[in-house]
């Protein structure tokens, strides 16, 4: 069964969607696109989590193989919170809005085999040479996501985001911080559409997962 809240994928295949070399990191952004399997999906290195974004992009699509890209994700995207010097900051990548940027110390990497069939790794962070903050929000934290999948049953259906978040006091430059922060949360934030096959209204939120049976209630 297909979970899009889950973000169930299958990999045999990974394709370089967009590179955009940066002054500020020696890594480019990158778009890690899976597309061979049940579900259809990418991966970002600057916090983004998968989604359609009217590019014609994967985003939980499901079934794969048909005339349209029936997609079930609009965005997905990665966001931390914390509260520092007793105000709470967050740094997310919702919609065109995006606050990180690809760490520059770590080259991200793509493994076949060994923990699940395909494994990618990519880093993050919000430090204070991050031109994407704004000056005087930036919380100094590292996020190093790692992503599990396979290709075989019972675990075809679902995909496993390990999640590790530093913080660098040095690299933080909120008035009043100190040695640690407060309070962190992390999230990860979807944006839901029914169905990229109804290309009429494929943006009710409120319809992900439906069936098509109404029980009589309801005509067009």
């Amino acid at each position: 069964m297909f979970y899009p809240l889950i973000c169930a994928l299958l990999f045999n295949m990974t394709y370089l969607l967009k590179s955009n070399n940066s002054e500020r990191s020696k890594f480019p952004e990158m778009l890690f696109h899976q597309c061979v399997g049940e579900v259809w999906n990418y991966f970002s290195n600057f916090g983004y989590l998968g989604g359609e974004l009217n590019y014609g992009y994967y985003g939980m699509s499901w079934p794969v193989g048909l005339p349209c890209n029936n997609y079930y994700l609009w965005q997905g995207y990665f966001a931390v919170g914390a509260k520092v010097a007793g105000d709470y900051y967050v740094t997310t990548a919702r919609y065109n809005l995006r606050e990180w940027y690809p760490s520059d110390d770590s080259p991200d990497s793509i493994i076949w085999g060994g923990l699940s069939d395909l494994t990618i790794l990519v880093h993050w962070d919000d430090f204070l040479d991050n031109p994407y903050n704004q000056s005087g929000r930036h919380l100094g934290i590292k996020c190093l996501v790692r992503s599990l999948s396979w290709n075989a049953e019972p675990y075809n259906d679902f995909i496993i985001y390990e999640v590790g978040v530093t913080y660098d006091s040095s690299l933080c430059d909120i008035p009043g911080h100190g040695e640690a922060i407060d309070s962190v949360f992390i999230g990860f934030c979807y944006d839901c559409d029914v169905s990229g096959a109804d290309i009429s209204q494929p943006n009710i939120d409120d319809l992900v997962d439906f069936d098509g049976w109404v029980n009589g209630e309801w005509q067009q």
